[in-house]
């Protein structure tokens, strides 16, 4: 999936390019996105003690660690750090993109 993101951002660079636009910013819209389609789902994630304590062997946890990885704080932060990532992808991708499109021209290419 990840693949296919990156793909779809450096199309969108060359798109914005090809368009006479800023490739950075049509890639920075294009992951912000992303970001926020990808994140959302972090809302529904509830972990156990049981699967804490899996994840992190040999660790001891604070008594109230479940109860603040399961906090709405905690999933906001996980959606908010999901659209960062989506747009500094975007931004780093869509440069690429338009790295790798020529700029428009009006005369005939032949």
């Amino acid at each position: 999936m990840d693949v296919i993101t990156a793909l779809l951002l450096i199309a969108t660079g060359r798109a914005a390019k090809t368009a006479g636009a800023r490739p950075v910013g049509s890639g920075a819209v294009a992951g912000s996105i992303f970001g926020l389609l990808a994140g959302w789902p972090a809302f529904l994630a509830h972990i156990t003690r049981a699967e804490m304590l899996q994840r992190l062997p040999g660790r001891s946890l604070p008594p109230d660690a479940v109860r603040m990885a399961n906090s709405p704080a905690a999933h906001a932060a996980a959606w908010l750090t999901t659209i960062v990532v989506g747009v500094v992808a975007g931004i780093i991708l869509g440069f690429l993109g338009g790295l790798l499109s020529k700029q428009p021209s009006s005369e005939l290419d032949v």
